[in-house]
Protein backbone atom coordinates (compact mmCIF):
# COMPACT_ATOMS: atom_id res chain seq x y z
CA UNK A 1 0.00 0.00 0.00
CA UNK A 2 1.12 3.40 -1.10
CA UNK A 3 2.20 5.79 1.76
CA UNK A 4 -0.32 8.35 0.67
CA UNK A 5 -1.30 11.29 3.47
CA UNK A 6 -4.57 10.07 4.11
CA UNK A 7 -2.81 6.22 4.79
CA UNK A 8 -0.13 8.10 7.23
CA UNK A 9 -2.87 9.97 8.48
CA UNK A 10 -4.64 6.79 9.10
CA UNK A 11 -1.73 5.20 10.94
CA UNK A 12 -0.86 8.03 13.00
CA UNK A 13 -4.71 8.43 14.39
CA UNK A 14 -4.46 4.25 15.09
CA UNK A 15 -1.18 5.08 16.97
CA UNK A 16 -3.05 7.54 18.96
CA UNK A 17 -5.58 5.24 19.96
CA UNK A 18 -3.50 2.76 21.08
CA UNK A 19 -2.00 4.69 23.18
CA UNK A 20 -4.46 6.19 24.99
CA UNK A 21 -6.13 2.33 25.25
CA UNK A 22 -2.76 1.54 27.22
CA UNK A 23 -3.17 4.64 29.04
CA UNK A 24 -6.68 3.60 29.91
CA UNK A 25 -5.87 0.19 30.70
CA UNK A 26 -2.82 1.29 33.30
CA UNK A 27 -5.43 3.91 34.89
CA UNK A 28 -7.89 0.97 35.33
CA UNK A 29 -5.59 -1.54 36.69
CA UNK A 30 -4.22 0.86 39.40
CA UNK A 31 -7.38 1.35 40.06
CA UNK A 32 -8.27 -1.59 40.70
CA UNK A 33 -5.62 -2.72 42.42
CA UNK A 34 -6.36 0.77 44.68
CA UNK A 35 -10.09 -0.56 45.38
CA UNK A 36 -9.04 -4.34 45.94
CA UNK A 37 -6.19 -3.38 48.20
CA UNK A 38 -7.43 -0.18 50.61
CA UNK A 39 -11.39 -0.70 49.95
CA UNK A 40 -11.60 2.86 48.42
CA UNK A 41 -10.87 3.86 45.56
CA UNK A 42 -8.49 7.01 44.71
CA UNK A 43 -11.81 9.27 43.37
CA UNK A 44 -14.74 10.18 45.58
CA UNK A 45 -16.99 8.14 44.27
CA UNK A 46 -18.94 5.18 45.64
CA UNK A 47 -17.09 2.08 45.24
CA UNK A 48 -19.65 0.27 42.83
CA UNK A 49 -19.59 2.97 40.71
CA UNK A 50 -16.00 2.90 40.17
CA UNK A 51 -15.76 -0.70 39.92
CA UNK A 52 -18.00 -0.31 36.55
CA UNK A 53 -16.82 2.50 35.30
CA UNK A 54 -13.12 0.70 35.29
CA UNK A 55 -14.35 -1.95 34.13
CA UNK A 56 -16.17 -0.87 31.66
CA UNK A 57 -12.75 1.77 30.63
CA UNK A 58 -10.84 -1.64 30.89
CA UNK A 59 -12.74 -3.53 28.45
CA UNK A 60 -12.90 -0.03 26.04
CA UNK A 61 -9.48 -0.14 25.95
CA UNK A 62 -8.83 -4.00 25.73
CA UNK A 63 -11.15 -3.81 22.68
CA UNK A 64 -8.85 -0.86 20.96
CA UNK A 65 -5.53 -2.39 21.97
CA UNK A 66 -7.06 -5.76 20.88
CA UNK A 67 -8.18 -4.41 17.19
CA UNK A 68 -5.08 -2.30 16.73
CA UNK A 69 -2.58 -4.91 17.44
CA UNK A 70 -5.19 -7.44 15.02
CA UNK A 71 -4.95 -4.89 12.22
CA UNK A 72 -1.22 -4.40 12.99
CA UNK A 73 -0.18 -7.76 12.39
CA UNK A 74 -3.21 -8.60 9.69
CA UNK A 75 -1.37 -9.47 5.79
CA UNK A 76 1.73 -7.96 6.72
CA UNK A 77 1.24 -5.04 9.19
CA UNK A 78 -0.97 -3.01 6.68
CA UNK A 79 -3.26 -0.78 8.51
Amino acid sequence: MPKTGANVAIRAVAGLLALYALTMVILATVTIVSVLATGEAWFPYPREFMLTLVGLVALQGAVWMGTFIGRLFYKGGSL
